[in-house]
C-alpha cells in the first residue's frame, strides 16, 4: 500500500508542480510511510520528528502537511473526524476511485 509512495515519488511531483523537495518535506513523508495506515495529526508528526531528532519546528510542519495533501502533490490525505483536530494519511485512493471510509468506535473513539 505504501511501497507507492517513496521518496522519489515525491520528488517527481514535487518537481512536476515546481516545488522543491527540502529536508523537512523528506522526513515528513518518511514518517507516514514508515508508519502506514496511522491518521497522525501535525502534533504527532512533530512528535515522531523530535523521537527521530530531527530539529523541525511545528509550524514547518504544518506547512509541509498542507503542501503534501493539496491538489498539486495529493501523497497525503487530510481527514477531519468531527474532533476538531485534522489528521493525515497517506493517500493510497487511485484517481476517479471510491474513497475508503472511517469508522469511529462510539465508546473508545478508534479510528478504523
Amino acid at each position: 500500500m505504501a511501497t507507492d509512495f517513496t521518496v522519489e515519488a515525491l520528488k517527481q511531483k514535487l518537481q512536476n508542480s515546481q516545488y522543491k523537495l527540502t529536508y523537512q518535506r523528506k522526513v515528513v513523508l518518511e514518517v507516514f510511510v514508515n508508519n502506514p495506515g496511522e491518521h497522525l495529526s501535525a502534533e504527532d508528526v512533530h512528535d515522531k520528528l523530535k523521537a527521530m531528532d530531527a530539529d523541525i519546528g511545528l509550524a514547518t510542519v504544518y506547512r509541509a502537511l498542507e503542501l503534501l495533501c493539496s491538489k498539486d502533490i495529493g501523497i497525503l490525505q487530510k481527514i477531519e473526524f468531527g474532533d476538531g483536530c485534522s489528521r493525515y494519511e497517506l493517500n493510497v485512493t487511485k484517481e476517479n476511485t471510491h474513497q475508503h471510509h472511517h469508522m469511529i468506535c462510539t465508546n473508545c473513539h478508534k479510528v478504523i
